[in-house]
């Protein structure tokens, strides 16, 4: 399969022309996945990743490696959309296990053995909320192969 739209760990934001992930199968994701395991799909063979407030999830010591499965599914020039909550009221959830702040998308400043950016930040945006959970930290990466 070529040219894959992934939306990982989906949660209930289930989504057409996606394939929807999530380790929760209560939610009906098209593919049930512990994405602390890593990306289960062929190296360039996605166009476009979906990672919306599920970082904050992943196991500290997997996050590097999801970085950078993340980067081995994509294309080069692919998009990969993340959302992550910030801010004090982050812990407020117990399962939420790697804090971010207004600088996280520096995390995304991961280098190849050449020394070139695999990531080019985009359209970063914080956005302030007053529901309660937290602010949240938007933006893009496009993929550099």
């Amino acid at each position: 399969m070529k040219n894959l739209k992934l939306n990982l760990g989906s949660g209930s934001d289930i989504r057409e022309d996606y394939i929807n992930i999530d380790f929760n199968n209560s939610y009906h994701p098209d593919m049930m996945w512990d994405l602390n395991n890593g990306i289960p799909f062929n190296e360039n063979s996605v166009i476009e990743i979906i990672v919306s407030n599920v970082l904050e999830h992943l196991a500290p010591e997997a996050l590097e490696n999801f970085i950078r499965e993340m980067h081995r599914v994509c294309f080069s020039d692919a998009i990969i959309k993340v959302t992550v909550p910030i801010g004090r009221n982050w812990q407020k959830w117990p399962e939420h296990r790697i804090p971010f702040d207004e600088t996280s998308d520096e995390y995304f400043m991961t280098y190849n053995k050449n020394g070139k950016p695999i990531f080019e930040v985009k359209n970063k945006e914080v956005i302030k909320t007053d529901d309660g959970l937290g602010d949240l930290l938007m933006f893009e990466l496009e993929v550099k192969k």
